[in-house]
């Protein structure tokens, strides 16, 4: 059975944005399903508590101190807003650090009035405002701890990275040798696997009792917007649930979650990387699966009651999720 989301104008079909969707149980079998459950899917910024697992087991931070703040930013795709670069410049001071080790990229923050206002001022695009340099500044440290080199921290061969692949495999249940590993838009190692795998990985995150992935978990619940910020629906949801429900965004249409009472995965995927669709369905999806409950569902109506308005700001068509 499809899964999709219909984009309207005039009551006609404009636009068709098709999904694939899978949730695991406890024990790993399928119990709901949407397109093909083996879609290749690479899973970008989804596998962000994986890396970050492996910074923790490295470490970190009884090496150098880390807060739950600095924990939780480890595992985030975050908006740059001002308290969380405070945050990430704190980890690399911490670890002996300055922005200059940040391979990231660099890029103004995806907050739209923070990146207005440093323009406004003047200021230039810098890496530590790339929506990955937490991720970086807690491989950075790992690497410290561990006195791996930090100049070539992002090569495929680099033993952190290799750590970081079996930590993937061992959430996922993949042979390492199954993984595909690409390079991620921030110049990380990243991995392409089929798109159950993803929902028994975030399953797995679930069930574990390992005391590094219970002290990420409990540090995000307890500071969502350290996973993505102000105004984005990963950091909602969390907050919104206090901790029920924990989700996570991946660039290109991936969202990847798991229910810390059923502990069941969920991973999701947009054929054409659409931001607006992805987020309708995911909250339907969540809402039929019974994850969130019909208030949190309408306390989050501005992600998935969308419409279509033309330049006079007339409603001429809307978004609708058939699954």
């Amino acid at each position: 059975m499809e899964a999709m989301v219909i984009v309207t104008r005039g009551g006609y079909p404009e636009c068709i944005h098709r999904f694939h969707i899978v949730l695991v149980d406890k024990e790993g079998n399928t119990i709901f399903e949407r397109g093909d459950i083996n879609f290749l899917t690479c899973l970008r910024s989804s596998a962000k508590p994986f890396q970050a697992i492996t910074a923790l087991r490295a470490g970190i931070v009884e090496h150098f101190g880390l807060n739950d703040k600095e924990v939780a930013i480890l595992t985030g795709s975050i908006n740059a807003e001002p308290f969380q670069v405070e945050i990430v410049r704190s980890i690399l001071n911490k670890g002996g650090l300055d922005e200059s080790f940040l391979q990231c990229g660099i890029q103004y923050p995806s907050h739209k009035a923070t990146a207005e206002k440093l323009k406004k001022e003047g200021q230039p695009p810098l890496a530590i405002y790339h929506n990955c340099s937490a991720k970086h500044a807690g491989m950075l440290l790992a690497c410290k701890a561990k006195k791996y080199s930090l100049e070539n921290y992002l090569h495929f061969e680099h033993p952190f990275q290799k750590e970081i692949l079996r930590t993937v495999s061992q959430f996922t249940e993949m042979e390492e040798n199954q993984i595909k590993t690409v390079v991620d838009g921030c110049g990380a190692p990243v991995f392409f696997m089929p798109l159950k795998n993803l929902a028994v990985g975030y399953k797995n995150l679930s069930i574990s009792n390992e005391p590094y992935l219970l002290k990420l978990i409990k540090s995000v619940i307890k500071h969502p917007l350290m996973i993505a910020g102000n105004d984005r629906l990963c950091s909602e949801i969390i907050e919104l649930t206090n901790g029920r429900i924990f989700i996570k965004i991946g660039a290109d249409g991936v969202y990847a979650g798991f229910n810390n009472i059923t502990k069941e995965g969920l991973a999701l995927k947009i054929e054409d990387g659409s931001v607006k669709p992805m987020y309708l369905m995911l909250l339907y999806i969540l809402k039929k699966i019974e994850w969130i409950r019909e208030n949190e569902f309408e306390a989050l109506k501005k992600y998935w009651h969308l419409t279509v308005k033309n330049s006079k700001n007339y409603v001429v068509g809307e978004y609708i999720a058939k699954f």
